[in-house]
Formats: structure tokens, sequence, C-alpha cells
């Protein structure tokens, strides 16, 4: 990014970076497909200010982890009644969310391959 926009920053958040393109602080800003149409249905932004110039391949959302010292038994337990929560209440969430989904570390290779194409080191990643 840096070669083509020239210079690089972190706006704070998905808002701040689209509220940067609104006022033509950047030119250009990394979002994602919740932000943008919520601030759009908001009159935040409008598809003029703030236009969508390339979208990626869907990528994993953010994962729910527990301790890894934790009793195998207990472990069992968290994770059954995550994943089973949408049979007993409605599972709100950042954006539209319907259940949780098991996952694996293969389902984050995106991810992985992502950071290895753009050259970033680990920590760069924090």
């Amino acid at each position: 990014p840096q070669e083509f926009f020239g210079k690089f920053t972190y706006a704070g958040s998905h808002d701040a970076a689209e509220l940067a393109v609104k006022n033509k602080t950047v030119d250009a800003a990394a979002d994602n497909d919740i932000t943008y149409p919520k601030m759009l249905a908001k009159g935040l932004i409008t598809r003029e200010s703030n236009c969508i110039l390339a979208e990626s391949s869907p990528l994993p959302g953010s994962p729910l982890v527990y301790r890894g010292d934790l009793p195998k038994k207990l472990k069992a337990e968290i994770k059954e009644a995550v994943l089973n929560a949408h049979k007993h209440i409605q599972v709100t969430g950042y954006g539209s969310l319907s259940h949780y989904v098991a996952i694996a570390p293969k389902d984050y290779q995106v991810v992985r391959d992502m950071v290895k194409e753009l050259g970033l080191k680990k920590e760069q990643l924090k």
C-alpha cells in the first residue's frame, strides 16, 4: 500500500477509516462488510464519497477461545454450549449473526497466506 498510496496510517477503527475517506484525510481505507453498509444506512457516508474499490473473498470471523489449561471436560461443555446457543437464545454480535460454528486451524489459512503475500512480520500483526 505504501508504494501505491504513499502514506500509510492506522485510523483506529473501521468507522474512523470510512470517515477519513469521506473527509478526504486519506485516499483509501480498508473496511469490512458490516461497517460500510451500516454507515451508508445511517447517512454517515454516501456511495459517492466512499466508493468500493475491491472486495476480497470472505475472511473467517473473529474466533471465540478458551484457556488451553482448562480441564478437557469443561472445554467440551463450553464448546457444546456455544455451538448450541442458537437453540435457546437469539445469538447476537457485531453484524448479523445466527449461530456459531466450529472451526479448524485450516479455516484461517487464507489469512496466513495473505500475511505471507504482504511480507508482514509477526511483530507487525499486533
